[in-house]
């Protein structure tokens, strides 16, 4: 609706619970004109409780593909890659030319990114600096409701685009991490049958393992109540 009502040259995304600097505008469109391109994201300030860290950890880079870099996981923390909604700013003929997706309920953000980037190729600027804040999603969020089956349209959608270990990394975090933490076989089925024909991060698969402990933690709330 937002996108199909802007009238200026730029459209720029804020989540409800998210903050921008107040150059960031500015500076973006100053990347935007000066390097003619039609998207450019910037770092971010992620807030978790009381710590803040700045992401990306790894900048993208060009030669590798969006997709790969949004989902990989070699490490433990995540961020490794980071393209956050409410740092992008698209030309207004971009953002109605490449819509959200609204039949998926989860991944709507990686998906739109990597269709950006299907669009424009390696035309995308980015401003090093952080210029918005970014709070660590509620508890009741989608991207913390441990749902596997939201997680597969996105990977249906996007899995012939992305390299083995992307593969094996998104269907560890996501997927398997999931199905673990709701005690659900079929989903760790669905995981294991995937896992087969990908590689994987050990980091990756320590990260799916969290979801064992996040279900044997409300187990044990179950039992005391």
């Amino acid at each position: 609706m937002g996108v199909a009502a802007a009238s200026g040259r730029f459209v720029a995304f804020l989540d409800d619970d998210d903050w921008w600097e107040a150059t960031k505008i500015e500076k973006q469109i100053a990347s935007m004109t000066r390097q003619s391109t039609e998207f450019s994201y910037t770092a971010t300030y992620f807030h978790s409780g009381n710590t803040v860290r700045t992401l990306p950890i790894t900048r993208y880079g060009a030669g590798s593909s969006m997709g790969d870099y949004l989902v990989l996981r070699p490490g433990l923390r995540h961020g490794h890659g980071y393209v956050q909604s409410s740092s992008i700013m698209l030309t207004r003929r971009l953002a109605q030319h490449v819509a959200w997706d609204e039949s998926l309920s989860k991944h709507q953000d990686w998906d739109l990114v990597v269709r950006l980037e299907e669009e424009v190729g390696e035309k995308v600027s980015y401003v090093d600096e952080p210029l918005v804040h970014v709070q660590q999603a509620s508890k009741s969020s989608i991207s913390t409701v441990r749902n596997w089956r939201r997680s597969v349209p996105f990977y249906d959608k996007h899995a012939s685009s992305l390299g083995k270990t992307a593969r094996g990394d998104f269907i560890a975090t996501q997927i398997l991490r999931s199905a673990l933490a709701a005690g659900d076989g079929q989903g760790i089925v669905y995981a294991a049958s995937g896992l087969s024909k990908a590689r994987v991060h050990p980091a990756a698969l320590i990260v799916s393992l969290y979801g064992a402990v996040e279900f044997g933690k409300r187990l044990r709330q179950r039992v005391a109540s």
